[in-house]
């Protein structure tokens, strides 16, 4: 088995605090940004409330409003290196249409306490990060691990064994059970770790610390931190990568049957798992190039795929959801079938599957198959 550790990535939203005498700041944390890219992201996502009031007299035409703003002050993390850094943030124009407000931006000196603070954050942000990819190796598939991995197939001429690489592959990138054992695993894992000494390590000297997909909440000494993610919060991705006993795939220029699985936070904290489909290769291929989606053709990809792959496909989606159609590539009308009737064979035309889900929408294309 091979393990590969990623980072992931969110969108980002403002979350904060209430309680107590506690004095929030409001800060963004990015990977590795310099004081310049700091600046540009607050002028990207900088927000000031604006009130706008009629002016007596006047109705719908320009100038009818009175518009104000109050001033407010912005931190900027390097989760990187732990540097910060403070901007006051202002609107000019004050009185005239909201239009016409103008945003200015100053940098101030982030003063020793909060500086420390937005530190501590950036080590129990690491820590987090590693405790992810130690719960990520922790949870096996056991679904997958009837022979332990890389997966160990011995492949017979010119055949398509069960339990051959590629459909093991395809088996653990479309199958619900396989993400659901994985889920389960790492998220008993992490609420273990949560009862245990093992996440007081992330917590560190704060009184109060969650870690989300949107974001952050962190407090100690009086100070508080409302976090939020320049684009997407730490996590981890683990990797199963299939091979045949005594066949050597192809060359390829990356990987041939590897499985990944993004592992990270949900809004409310809890640990979710969703397959990486950008990480994913089927027989050197993309899955995301492989799978049409969006009701779009998947182009060459999936036509170049073995019989074996194709009819793997066919079959594992067979277990999921939808229906499945085929056309003949020598013209015709669109033939409905049912995937039983989906075989490969020398006398065999050669045909286009295509798949829908239940609400009758494209998903999958896969050209050059051989039919009735």
């Amino acid at each position: 088995m091979i393990v590969r550790i990623f980072f992931l990535s969110f969108g980002l939203l403002l979350l904060s605090f209430r309680g107590g005498a506690t004095e929030w700041h409001q800060v963004i944390a990015c990977d590795n940004c310099s004081e310049s890219a700091a600046r540009a992201l607050v002028n990207r996502k900088a927000t000031l409330s604006i009130s706008c009031e009629a002016l007596p007299g006047h109705h719908l035409e320009r100038g009818s409003r009175a518009c104000y703003s109050q001033p407010g002050e912005l931190y900027v993390l390097n989760l990187h290196s732990g540097q910060s850094y403070a901007f006051y943030h202002y609107h000019s124009g004050q009185g005239g249409e909201a239009g016409d407000l103008q945003l200015h931006i100053q940098a101030r000196p982030v003063a020793a306490g909060l500086r420390q603070l937005l530190k501590d954050f950036s080590d129990s942000v690491g820590r987090y990060t590693l405790l992810l990819r130690e719960i990520s190796h922790e949870a096996r598939l056991d679904t997958l691990q009837s022979s332990p991995l890389h997966q160990v197939t011995t492949a017979s001429a010119g055949g398509c064994p069960a339990g051959n690489p590629t459909e093991r592959a395809i088996e653990a990138a479309l199958s619900h059970r396989v993400r659901a054992q994985l889920q389960y695993g790492v998220q008993q894992r992490f609420n273990q770790a949560l009862a245990s000494g093992r996440y007081r390590s992330v917590q560190g000297a704060f009184e109060r610390l969650s870690i989300t997909s949107v974001g952050a909440q962190a407090s100690k000494g009086g100070l508080g931190l409302s976090v939020t993610w320049e684009r997407r919060v730490q996590g981890a991705t683990q990797r199963y990568v299939f091979e045949h006993e005594h066949v050597v795939p192809p060359s390829s220029d990356g990987p041939w049957n590897e499985v990944a699985f993004f592992v990270n936070p949900d809004e409310n904290g809890n640990i979710v798992v969703n397959l990486a489909a950008e990480q994913t290769y089927i027989e050197g291929f993309l899955f995301q190039d492989i799978m049409a989606g969006g009701g779009q053709f998947s182009g060459d990809a999936s036509a170049l795929l073995s019989d074996c792959a194709k009819m793997a496909f066919i079959n594992a989606l067979a277990k999921t959801t939808g229906s499945f159609s085929q056309r003949p590539t020598r013209g015709g009308n669109l033939v409905p079938t049912s995937p039983d009737r989906i075989g490969v064979g020398p006398n065999l035309d050669s045909c286009t599957v295509y798949f829908y889900d239940s609400r009758g929408e494209l998903l999958y294309v896969f050209p050059n198959m051989k039919c009735n």
